[in-house]
């Protein structure tokens, strides 16, 4: 999200850009409702994460860490004030929105991709949200293909 505000504020530097995970506008109920959800999921530990990510994609979440939750909710409430649509509307580089098949932050993946003018929407037939740690070589596969794809154009 933050990637296509940047983008949207200085779309003459962008030459392409893939929007992994992040086809959702945020807005101030939601932002705060997920910071509620994301201190319940680190109170009750790493056995949910474990079984929501698979031992592989687990082990690389919590190897990598996570911001400390009241920095993942200042983000959250943050990126609810960026207004997407149109920042992806400014966008005249190829743009990718690229999801999981069940990632739940794909809500609004069409109109995500159909407010860039080069946009373009793939949704992987595997994953969810963090498709890149539960399945990171075929993620990392696909991503390197889609970003050759956007350079040829």
């Amino acid at each position: 999200m933050v990637a296509i505000h940047t983008a949207g504020r200085y779309p003459e530097l962008v030459r392409s850009l893939v929007a992994a995970g992040c086809s959702t506008q945020p807005g101030a109920r939601s932002a705060g409702l997920y910071a509620r959800l994301i201190g319940w999921s680190d109170r009750a530990g790493e056995a949910p994460v474990r079984r929501l990510l698979g031992e592989e994609g687990a082990a690389a979440f919590l190897r990598q860490g996570r911001a400390d939750l009241t920095v993942v909710s200042a983000a959250v409430r943050a990126v609810a004030r960026f207004d997407l649509l149109a920042d992806l509307a400014r966008v005249d580089a190829p743009v990718t929105v690229l999801n999981g098949r069940l990632d739940q932050f794909r809500g609004q993946e069409r109109r995500f991709a159909a407010a860039a003018p080069q946009g373009r929407l793939v949704v992987l037939g595997y994953g969810t949200h963090m498709v890149n740690l539960t399945h990171p070589d075929a993620y990392t596969d696909t991503l390197e293909r889609l970003l050759q794809d956007a350079e040829a154009r």
